[in-house]
C-alpha cells in the first residue's frame, strides 16, 4: 500500500497525487515515473522512496523495490515499515536467511507487530526450523487467542510434524473461529481417518463437501473411508465421479479397482487393473490386486504372471 504525502510544494502535491492514482489502479509503470519525478526533487524523502519501493514490489519487481526500501531506510533509519517492506521483498526473491536477519531486529522495535511475527515463523518454517516456527505461531496466538492465519499455521505445522493430536486440537480451534475453512476440515478428515476415528472423519469431509461440492481431495478421501467401512458401493460411485473428472490418474483407479473387487465385482476391478497397468506399468500394487483378482477366479496362470511381476517391481 502506498501511502498519501502532504507537501508544500504544488508541483510535488500534483505529482505524488498521480502516482497514488496510478498504484491505485495497478498502473504501476506510471506510479513509478511519478514517484520517481519526486525524487528528483528530494532525494531524500525516506516516504516517497517507501512508496516507490512499494509499487516496485506490486509490479513483481522486487530487487528495485528492496533497493528502494534500502534507500528509505537510509534516510530514516527508524522507517520501521520499510524495514518489514524490505522483509516481504526478500522472501519474495527467496533470500529467506537475509530476511530472518533483518525481521528479528526490527521486530523489536515494533514488537506488537503481528504479521511480523507471522512472517517470522513462516520464513523459520521454509528455513526447517520447524520447532522456532511453532514456537513463534504460539508467540502471536499468545497476543492476540483469535488470530485466524496463526491458528492456520500452527495446526499446519503441527500435521506435518506429524503430532496429530495437537493438529486436530488446533484444527478443530480454527473451525470454531471459521467455520467454512475447507482445507481445516479436510485434515481433520484425514487426521480422524488415521484414528480410526471413521464417523467424526466423515462428517468434517461432507461438511467440506457442502461448502464446495467440487472438493475433490474431500471426496477422494470420503471414498477411502468408504472402503475401510466396507461400504464399497458408496465407494464405487464417488471413485467413478472422480474418474471422469481425472481420467486415467493411477491412484483413483487403484482404489476404484479396489472398491470394485472388495464389492464383489471381479471382471471390472480386473479391467481396471489392467487399464493401470498399460499406462503405469511400474505400479507394483496394481500387479498384486491383479493377481488376487485371478486368482479369485481361478485363472493361476496369469495369477503367477502377475505375482512374478509384482515380486520383481518391490525389489527394484
Amino acid at each position: 500500500m502506498v501511502f498519501r504525502v502532504a507537501f508544500k510544494n504544488a508541483k510535488l502535491t500534483k505529482l505524488h497525487k498521480k502516482a497514488v492514482e496510478y498504484a491505485e489502479k495497478k498502473d504501476f509503470e506510471n506510479a513509478i515515473a511519478n514517484f520517481q519525478k519526486i525524487l528528483e526533487e528530494i532525494p531524500d524523502h525516506a516516504q516517497t522512496w517507501k512508496n516507490l519501493g512499494t509499487a516496485y514490489h506490486e509490479a513483481k519487481n522486487y530487487e528495485n523495490a528492496l533497493e528502494s526500501y534500502k534507500k528509505a531506510i537510509k534516510y530514516d533509519s527508524s522507517f520501521t515499515d520499510a524495514k518489514f517492506c524490505q522483509v516481504k521483498s526478500l522472501m519474495a526473491l527467496k533470500r529467506l536467511s537475509e530476511a530472518i536477519s533483518l525481521l528479528e531486529p526490527t521486530l523489536k522495535e515494533k514488537p506488537n507487530f503481528l504479521e511480523g511475527w507471522i512472517d517470522l515463523a513462516k520464513l523459520f518454517w521454509h528455513q526447517g526450523e520447524h520447532q522456532k516456527a511453532i514456537d513463534t505461531f504460539l508467540k502471536v496466538l499468545q497476543k492476540e487467542p483469535h488470530n485466524i492465519e496463526a491458528f492456520s499455521g500452527i495446526a499446519e505445522a503441527y500435521y506435518r510434524t506429524k503430532e496429530p493430536e495437537k493438529a486436530i486440537e488446533s484444527f478443530e480451534r480454527l473451525l470454531k473461529l471459521q467455520s467454512d475453512n475447507i482445507e481445516a476440515l479436510l485434515r481433520l478428515g484425514e487426521l480422524y481417518g488415521d484414528k480410526k476415528q471413521f464417523d467424526i472423519a466423515r462428517d468434517r469431509l461432507e461438511k467440506a463437501l457442502q461448502i464446495n461440492p467440487n472438493f475433490h481431495e474431500a471426496l477422494f478421501l470420503l471414498a477411502k473411508i468408504d472402503i475401510l467401512t466396507n461400504l464399497f458401493a458408496d465407494a464405487v460411485k464417488k471413485l467413478v465421479m472422480l474418474n471422469k473428472n481425472f481420467p486415467n490418474n493411477y491412484e483413483i483407479m487403484f482404489f476404484l479397482g479396489t472398491a470394485l473387487g472388495n464389492g464383489g465385482n471381479i471382471p471390472q476391478a480386473i479391467e481396471v487393473f489392467e487399464k493401470i497397468i498399460q499406462f503405469q506399468p511400474s505400479f507394483a500394487e496394481a500387479w498384486r490386486s491383479l493377481a488376487k483378482c485371478y486368482n479369485h477366479i481361478g485363472d493361476k496362470e496369469k495369477a503367477n504372471v502377475c505375482e512374478t511381476k509384482f515380486k520383481e517391481l518391490a525389489k527394484m
